[in-house]
């Protein structure tokens, strides 16, 4: 059923100003990659899994001020004609050793026939060479620091959220104008569950998101829990400022906007966030009345078959498992 309302109406208002915000046009620019395919670097999902993938194409993606972050393309031995956006976040890699989740979700996709877009937070795993950007005229690389505090970014007028942002879009660009893919599907993990939430509420081609493990909206987290986040989701970031007049709360709105709308092609955008019970980094054991109240009043907006929340009770770990991988397949494949 297509919803119409003021509030709909209203979340794209804040869409094209969060756009504007931080790209300067209510359009995000068509950033695209400079592709090596059929690369062999030193380790590769291929040659990991090479009954799995017929080859890793290596793109290199703009970030900011002539810098680029790195993300994998792997093929399938066997398409389903579908290609996933995978988030590692902070983990190393979007694969890592076998049994281990992000490993787990990989091969599952993989192994389900999906093209996979295999990308880490800047400073991250494929990621920790060759990001260097100028400030105030000189070179700051950002392992001077800690590996995702952009402070001096941000105080020399940097939009640090393209710098989480801009890799992905170039990525799915490519994906669609390139490769023919009618959209592109999101996961991630931890801070990639929180680039999933972004990526998904201002990319027009990504259909499906399912955040894992990435976030809760601000007034549930635990300041004695360490539950603040990484310094990309402290409440004081400027790229926040555009979502905070809506009725449901800034973060919510967040959630809200990437299962708000239509692809250019028709597809209803569509959000299933997976948390965890008694996971170590966003515990909801003791929060399910409040999830399950956000929930809602999110649904009462975008539409109940729009947006979800899975439960994952049984991981204490803060990663994929068998199970949630299940799930995410299963929600994509829909």
């Amino acid at each position: 059923m297509l919803l119409y309302s003021a509030e709909l109406a209203e979340l794209e208002t804040i869409r094209r100003a969060v756009t504007r915000a931080n790209w300067g046009t209510d359009t995000l620019p068509n950033l695209q990659p400079v592709v090596t395919e059929n690369w062999t670097g030193t380790v590769t999902f291929k040659s990991s899994y090479p009954a799995l993938a017929s080859r890793v194409d290596l793109l290199s993606c703009p970030v900011r001020r002539g810098a680029y972050q790195y993300i994998h393309l792997v093929h399938p031995t066997t398409s389903n004609g579908k290609c996933v956006v995978l988030h590692a976040g902070h983990h190393d890699h979007y694969y890592s050793a076998a049994g281990f989740g992000m490993d787990v979700m990989c091969v599952a996709l993989a192994t389900a026939g999906f093209t996979v877009l295999g990308a880490q937070m800047p400073t991250m795993g494929f990621n920790i060479d060759g990001i260097t950007i100028p400030i105030a005229g000189e070179d700051f690389t950002f392992l001077s620091g800690m590996s995702h505090n952009f402070d001096l970014a941000e105080d020399d007028g940097m939009k640090c959220l393209r710098l989480f942002l801009d890799p992905t879009f170039a990525a799915i660009n490519y994906a669609v104008e390139t490769l023919g893919f009618p959209y592109v599907d999101m996961t991630g993990i931890s801070g990639g569950g929180w680039t999933t939430d972004w990526v998904a509420a201002l990319h027009p081609y990504v259909r499906r998101s399912a955040p894992t493990f990435g976030s809760l909206p601000f007034p549930l987290r635990d300041d004695d829990n360490n539950e603040l986040g990484d310094w990309e989701q402290f409440e004081e970031r400027p790229f926040w400022r555009e979502l905070e007049s809506f009725s449901l709360g800034t973060e919510e709105t967040l959630y809200a906007l990437g299962a708000c709308g239509y692809t250019p092609n028709g597809h209803a955008k569509r959000r299933l966030q997976l948390l965890g019970a008694f996971e170590f980094v966003f515990p909801i054991d003791d929060r399910r009345t409040e999830v399950a109240a956000y929930n809602e009043a999110i649904q009462d907006v975008v539409g109940a078959d729009r947006t979800d929340v899975w439960i994952d009770e049984n991981t204490v770990n803060h990663d994929y498992t068998a199970e949630s991988a299940a799930v995410v397949i299963d929600f994509f494949n829909e």
